[in-house]
């Protein structure tokens, strides 16, 4: 086993200062065994540093036979992906970072489909990786999958495997920055999912706002921006008690806050800048909100004192079109940093905004 580790420092460089540790394996950083002298684990994370390591994805890692984590997130790998099916203990694998140099087709992949104990797989920023995203149809294999991350795979054209709607155990769903050019609505059908990240940055992407993610009551955390989704914000999403973040930029969502959003008290951060949102801000937002994001849509009326917080950190009104002035109660957000009120119609009195000296973005 030590023989591999050897082969990998080659391929890699130093391995975190442990380069001569030709004998034991537990003396290599980021490495797990067992009390056999089996390695378990290889965590990259041991390797931070700036710049990363850099290299190829050497064979002999599939000698490796009993390992069941390894996570190359942290090294810049260059040339191929080998396939890795032989490594049928594996329960956490990812590969990637932003910048990977990794290429290759998605359907060279396909053996992913023999690592059926995977719960965690991530494949991140492999933006030189070609093919149809259908292609992936074959991880609809990894029933134990609980945690699944598809992300930036810039090159990478077609539709988002429907399949994946079958996974039923993942609670964890990152599909950000794919170039599907339709919305994965059938993301909904996930019950189980506890984060879900479909954040896009192409153009052509379209869909609507759905009633069905109230059916997602376990959801912490909702990342739908970027989507050119059509519709209204769902009274039927109070329902969705335990939402920690909701994230809606950037999408063509109409119609008025609704007052049945005072349901999600468990709230830290809401963006729905960029929207078409109007009307007046109702008393529906809970005091553990500390990100609140409402610019640049067309708010009106003026900026009502329930907005106060406590624990806002960041206000953002900025581009609606508010009336008259800074309600006095704002004096008394001492946690807020940042204040963006610009592009509206208020008043020039800005004598509440005087007295918070604690500002350090207005």
């Amino acid at each position: 086993m030590v023989s591999a580790l050897v082969q990998l420092n080659e391929a890699w460089g130093t391995w975190a200062g442990n380069s001569n540790a030709a004998t034991a394996c537990a003396a290599w950083a980021g490495v797990t065994c067992s009390p056999k002298g089996l390695v378990l684990a290889l965590d990259a994370k041991a390797f931070v540093a700036d710049p990363p390591p850099s290299g190829a994805i050497p064979a002999d890692i599939t000698n490796l036979a009993y390992l069941q984590y390894l996570d190359l997130s942290y090294i810049d790998l260059v040339g191929s992906i080998p396939s890795l099916a032989s490594l049928t203990s594996l329960t956490h694998l990812a590969i990637g970072m932003d910048g990977c140099r990794l290429a290759g087709t998605l359907d060279g992949l396909g053996w992913l489909s023999s690592l059926s104990n995977l719960q965690t797989l991530r494949l991140v920023g492999l933006a030189d990786f070609t093919g149809d995203l259908s292609s992936l149809h074959i991880l609809s294999h990894l029933e134990s999958i609980q945690h699944l991350a598809l992300s930036s795979l810039t090159n990478a054209t077609g539709e988002i495997p429907r399949e994946i709607r079958y996974l039923t155990a993942l609670t964890a769903l990152d599909l950000s920055y794919l170039r599907a050019v339709d919305f994965p609505d059938w993301v909904t059908q996930l019950p189980n999912l506890q984060s879900l990240n479909v954040n896009a940055d192409d153009e052509r992407r379209q869909g609507l706002l759905s009633d069905d993610f109230s059916l997602l009551t376990a959801l912490t955390s909702l990342s739908l921006g970027h989507n050119n989704l059509d519709g209204y914000l769902p009274k039927s999403w109070s329902s969705l008690v335990n939402l920690q973040e909701l994230d809606l930029t950037y999408n063509r969502l109409q119609g008025t806050i609704p007052a049945t959003f005072s349901t999600l008290t468990a709230l830290t951060k809401l963006v729905l800048s960029e929207n078409s949102l109007s009307g007046s801000i109702p008393p529906a937002f809970s005091t553990n909100i500390q990100i609140l994001w409402l610019g640049y849509n067309s708010f009106s009326g003026p900026i009502p004192p329930h907005l106060a917080l406590t624990n806002l950190v960041e206000l953002q009104l900025s581009s609606n079109l508010f009336t008259g002035g800074i309600p006095s109660a704002f004096t008394k957000l001492t946690a807020m940093s940042t204040l963006d009120i610009c592009n509206n119609s208020l008043s020039s009195d800005l004598d509440v905004v005087a007295q918070m000296t604690w500002l350090t973005d207005i």
